[in-house]
């Protein structure tokens, strides 16, 4: 299940804490009573949130575990509206989510030997 590819996790933790700083700064005006439209802010709210999702599917993939378990409330209500008896599969949606945000924390360097380049077997290498 895990993502064979190196990640950078100091980046994707700094990135996943700062999504976590802006959730904060945004629900705080939210917890008030509004004196204006706040449907700007409650958009802003929830993207922010689905990439704090997004990156903590990534982290769990990583480590070989499912983030999300139980589907989304938009597929669920979408299910549920038209009938649909598909199951859903968690395995293959954080599959989904982590290949897709993953780019942004690998790197060319972090891909594996190419064929060509791979070390034979039981040749020693710079850190053997």
């Amino acid at each position: 299940m895990n993502i064979i590819m190196k990640l950078d996790i100091i980046t994707l933790r700094s990135d996943l804490h700062a999504l976590e700083q802006r959730i904060r700064a945004l629900k705080l005006p939210l917890r008030r009573p509004w004196t204006h439209p706040m449907g700007s802010v409650q958009a802003q709210l929830r993207h922010e949130a689905d990439q704090a999702t997004a990156l903590c599917t990534l982290l769990a993939w990583s480590r070989g575990r499912l983030h999300r378990t139980n589907p989304p409330a938009p597929w669920r209500d979408a299910a549920r509206d038209c009938g649909s008896t598909q199951p859903w599969d968690a395995v293959e949606h954080n599959r989904c989510v982590a290949a897709r945000v993953a780019p942004r924390y690998t790197s060319s360097s972090a891909e594996p030997y190419p064929p060509a380049v791979a070390p034979a077997v039981g040749a020693r290498t710079a850190r053997s």
